[in-house]
């Protein structure tokens, strides 16, 4: 029997910076433009292994993944929210969040993306590139605080 871990467990369900969710969403669906967002909801770029997704344009040969296919635009961000808090490759993520909530700092999207590493077959240079659409669009005007003060960095 699994005991009950309350650290494991808060350390999954806090919050997501807005500036972050902005930016992923900008990236992977090319601003809501891409084939994608438009055919199957996904803003996120969620690969599927299953047999419903779309199948990306100048996949390798070898490739099995499709591109998830959504419902709706909340089903989305819902899984989004549910892969960020949940799926081992975002361990450093929850990590990071979990550390400045202790030491009562706030974590804005800037911090979050240096650790999406594994979110893209970029790796590094995907992080830099959220920086990049965070700073470039303002997108750090939507991170606030508890006392509904603007974090600014």
């Amino acid at each position: 029997k699994q005991m009950y871990n309350e650290h494991e467990y808060l350390e999954k369900i806090d919050v997501i910076p807005v500036s972050l969710v902005l930016a992923q969403s900008a990236v992977e669906s090319t601003w809501g433009s891409s084939r994608f967002a438009r055919e199957g909801n996904n803003i996120f770029g969620e690969w599927t292994w299953g047999k419903k997704g779309i199948i990306p344009e100048g996949r390798e040969e070898n490739a099995k993944h499709k591109l998830r296919i959504f419902n709706t635009l909340d089903d989305s961000i819902a899984r989004y929210m549910l892969n960020l808090n949940r799926h081992r490759s975002y361990k450093e993520f929850r990590r990071l969040r979990a550390q400045y909530r202790t030491d009562r700092k706030i974590f804005t999207g800037l911090i979050a993306a240096t650790t999406m590493t594994n979110y893209s077959q970029m790796r590094e240079a995907y992080n830099r590139l959220l920086v990049k659409v965070i700073k470039g669009n303002g997108f750090m005007g939507y991170e606030v605080n508890k006392s509904k003060t603007l974090a600014v960095q």
